[in-house]
């Protein structure tokens, strides 16, 4: 199959390497969109320099199994999404030193070849042209690796760009490199993986209905099983076992898990069903469906039904459809600090006090505010408000045209703000005063001596210490937990689950996880033998809670049904 991309629009700044093939690497993440003549659908296209350990980590099997380890200074991954109907995925691996790129593997749905040694496509002797020879071993899916020779040259083509071309046997890949661009054409005459597609460079497509808000329903929690999860990817048609995601963040989509990693990239994972293939009674399966490197490191990540929204020190808060294609993009003036959602709305902040809100869908703008140094909470019935903080003072903003509604100032101690129907908790010192949501009155005030966490759901405000009490609109404890709750610690809202869960409160016993409510039967499950708290904030997914733990080898994700 012969496949051809077009040359992308150039992106600007410097790259982290350096030495002759620097300027030939993507200045920044790009993200692309492309059209297929053949297919008559769209593709997009990203790609992005990762470290030696976070590229690695991300290379699909069986090429990780032909590469020792994270010897590559660096990893340049290129990611293409084929059209929605087709949801064919298509990514390119390349070893990245100060001297060399070298072309490590492909991989499709249907395919995959890697080399070994990297089939070197960018060095100073190829720069210079001339001819480059190379000697090694070539593996096509799962057959044996078989020894090859490949006879590699270049030629300068428009803009500053280079040709690379590698030809082996009756094989040849063809690689353009622009500066600033990275990777901007691609070439393959390898018919038996079906490597490659035919584009050229098209403005984003307009979707009629993008977005996929509707939640999951999920299933009704049963306190009994603990379940290690595994991450598979599909390669050459087979399911093969990925290493564990390090999340920096992580959220629920829909039906699927996202996480943010480390290294700046997000991926959905999307759970297997107990009967399939890959499932057993002994672990959760979850199959890796779409893959993006935004750009910089992930500041914010929220969810709108199946439509997730990242923040980035790139500057740019981006919205990302179920199959992972790009929906929209804004790129604020300084890097985003945090991306919040409520409802159809997201509400993003960036380290200048600019604070925007957008509509999921389609990103349009319904206001901008400045000033703002952090941005406490978003909630509230019908209308609702966003609570910001300026100096020392707490102000509600109207969420449908950022106007201030009310404020009120606080001494400077400690303080938390949360949100629950129509009204607004505020815990200054050890006191929470809560306050009509959008006129300001106050309702009524209440010492909390030992509150540490203040949250808010739609039972009421959440405060939690040595014991966990929920009030409502009129200070009245609508549910206090059980005595086997005492000191569970932080106790967190199940964040990113779906509307029929958002009264259930998740703790860490200690060393158990445990999960209640105002309704709520209290259910408990010791972890499993030597595994820590959660690292990060349990996801409520559809089917159990999911979270991030270290053990005694590293890190493990495990789901509690």
């Amino acid at each position: 199959m012969a496949a051809t991309v077009a040359a992308a629009t150039p992106a600007a700044g410097p790259v982290d390497s350096a030495g002759p093939v620097a300027g030939l690497l993507p200045a920044r993440a790009v993200t692309e969109w492309r059209s297929d003549s053949a297919l008559r659908g769209t593709w997009q296209v990203n790609q992005a320099v990762l470290p030696g350990e976070v590229g690695w980590s991300g290379l699909p099997m069986p090429v990780r199994e032909q590469v020792s380890g994270p010897e590559a200074e660096q990893w340049l991954g290129v990611d293409a999404i084929g059209p929605v109907d087709n949801l064919q995925r298509t990514s390119l691996d390349f070893a990245v030193s100060e001297q060399e790129v070298r072309f490590v593997s492909a991989a499709t749905n249907g395919g995959a070849v890697s080399f070994s040694p990297g089939l070197p496509v960018l060095d100073p002797v190829i720069l210079s042209g001339e001819r480059q020879r190379w000697s090694g071993r070539v593996r096509t899916n799962d057959e044996q690796p078989v020894v090859a020779n490949a006879l590699i040259t270049a030629e300068p083509i428009g803009n500053s760009c280079t040709r690379t071309v590698a030809e082996i046997g009756d094989d040849s890949y063809s690689f353009d490199w622009c500066p600033g661009e990275g990777l901007s054409g691609w070439v393959s005459t390898i018919d038996s993986v079906g490597l490659g597609f035919e584009m050229e460079t098209v403005e984003p497509p307009t979707v009629a209905d993008p977005a996929g808000f509707d939640d999951v329903a999920a299933t009704e929690l049963r306190g009994t099983e603990v379940r290690p999860i595994r991450f598979f990817r599909t390669v050459a048609g087979q399911y093969r076992e990925e290493l564990v995601p390090m999340g920096s963040r992580a959220a629920w989509a829909g039906d699927q898990l996202v996480v943010a990693d480390t290294g700046g990239r997000v991926t959905s994972w999307l759970p297997l069903d107990d009967a399939d293939g890959t499932a057993a009674e002994d672990f959760s399966g979850h199959l890796a469906f779409w893959r993006t490197t935004p750009g910089g490191s992930v500041r914010g990540l929220a969810t709108v039904g199946a439509v997730t929204v990242v923040g980035t020190t790139d500057r740019a808060v981006i919205a990302y459809d179920r199959d992972g294609r790009e929906l929209w993009r804004r790129v604020m003036d300084e890097a985003v600090t945090s991306v919040l959602s409520w409802g159809e709305l997201i509400v993003a902040a960036d380290a200048g006090g600019t604070v925007v809100a957008l509509a999921a869908g389609d990103g349009t703008q319904s206001w901008l505010a400045d000033g703002i140094e952090e941005v406490l909470a978003v909630g509230g019935s019908n209308a609702g408000v966003v609570m910001v903080r300026r100096g020392t003072t707490v102000q509600a903003l109207s969420t449908t045209t950022g106007d201030p509604l009310w404020s009120t100032r606080f001494d400077g101690d400690s303080t938390a703000v949360a949100v629950s129907g129509d009204t607004v908790g505020l815990r200054v010192g050890n006191w929470l005063v809560a306050h009509e949501a959008r006129t300001g009155r106050r309702l009524w005030h209440d010492s909390i001596a030992d509150g540490r966490f203040l949250y808010g759901i739609p039972a009421g405000l959440v405060v939690t210490g040595r014991r966990t009490t929920v009030l409502d609109a009129g200070g009245n404890t609508v549910w206090e937990n059980s005595d086997r709750m005492i000191g569970a610690d932080p106790l967190v809202p199940s964040a990113n689950g779906s509307s029929s869960t958002a009264d259930e409160l998740v703790a860490d016993g200690p060393g158990r996880l445990l999960v209640g409510g105002p309704g709520e039967f209290e259910l408990a499950w010791d972890y499993p033998a030597q595994r820590e708290p959660p690292e990060l904030a349990p996801v409520r997914a559809d089917r159990g809670v999911i979270t991030l733990q270290r053990e005694p080898t590293g890190y493990g994700w495990l789901e509690y049904r």
